[in-house]
């Protein structure tokens, strides 16, 4: 399966305050390699708030 790294960033304060939790659960896998299928559910549910930048990377290297 692809591995893709996820970037978050911010586009609002008011946000920043009402997703906090989310935000920090997401941040912890911001450094980290996940599935695709660990990948879109976030998107789903974050795009609203969010900005997510999906960067592919190889694994293999």
């Amino acid at each position: 399966m692809n591995k893709y790294l996820v970037r978050l960033s911010n586009v609002g304060t008011g946000v920043k305050d009402r997703m906090k939790h989310k935000r920090k659960e997401i941040d912890r896998n911001k450094t980290k390699a996940l599935d695709v299928g660990e990948i879109f559910p976030i998107l789903k549910q974050e795009v609203a708030d969010f900005k997510l930048r999906i960067c592919k990377i190889d694994v293999n290297k």
